[in-house]
């Protein structure tokens, strides 16, 4: 019983301790695109993090009514903090604004500065597939 006891204890801490240092990875694919079937509108954002080079890229498409041009930013990656800024004319869809947001388990949340609430990208396969 002592034995059993030992046994589900150490499990336990050492489950624990693995979810407490386990660092959510931050590349992926965030997104809130859908289909409207009623109005035949896309909306919503999706951002793609990669990495290559040494450093983190976003292929970042914003679509109200229709998609805008998928665009390439070089993004800061501070932990699970990203930010990024959409260039003035990129066609993306998206505001040109600077972006701020956190990955967690659940997805990415964050928002373009001056445009709206925090909004949560929920990690997933993009819409495209």
């Amino acid at each position: 019983m002592r034995y059993l006891v030992s046994t589900s204890l150490c499990a336990i801490i050492g489950a624990s301790a693995f979810a407490a240092g386990a660092e959510v990875k931050v590349t992926g694919t965030y997104s809130s695109l859908t289909y409207n079937k009623e109005s035949g509108d896309l909306g919503g954002t999706e951002i793609s993090i990669l990495y290559g080079a040494h450093a983190h890229y976003a292929i970042v498409q914003c679509a109200e009514g229709e998609p805008g041009v998928p665009i390439v930013v070089k993004i800061h990656v501070n932990g699970p903090k990203v930010s990024f800024a959409v260039p003035k004319n990129s066609g993306s869809g998206c505001p040109e604004a600077a972006y701020v947001g956190t990955v967690s388990a659940a997805g990415l949340m964050g928002q373009f500065s001056g445009f709206g609430s925090p909004e949560l990208l929920q990690r997933k396969n993009s819409y495209w597939q």
